[in-house]
C-alpha cells in the first residue's frame, strides 16, 4: 500500500467526515487523523505545519497533514509492524 493510499484509509476514521473532500480540518480532527492526541499533536505537529487562523478558529490543512506524513515516514526494512 503506498503511503498515499495508507493516509486516504485513515481518513476515513469515524468521526471525521470525508476529510478527502474538505480542504481543512479542525485541529481536533487533524489530531485523529494522525491517530494521535490533540497534545501530541501540538507538541509534535503543529510547529511544523502551516495553518489558518480566523479569530479563535485554527484549520489544518489536508494537504499540509499529508505532506507532514511523508516527510516523518520511515521505512525500516520490509516489515511495517
Amino acid at each position: 500500500m503506498s503511503r498515499q493510499a495508507a493516509f486516504e484509509s485513515v481518513a476515513h476514521t469515524k468521526d471525521v467526515s470525508a476529510p478527502r473532500s474538505r480542504l481543512a480540518v479542525r485541529l481536533d480532527e487533524a489530531a485523529q487523523l494522525l491517530s494521535m492526541s490533540v497534545d501530541s499533536f501540538d507538541r509534535h505537529v503543529r510547529s511544523e505545519i502551516a495553518t489558518i487562523r480566523r479569530g479563535t478558529l485554527v484549520l489544518v490543512p489536508v494537504a499540509e497533514l499529508a505532506k507532514w506524513t511523508e516527510r516523518n515516514a520511515v521505512c525500516v526494512g520490509s516489515d511495517w509492524s
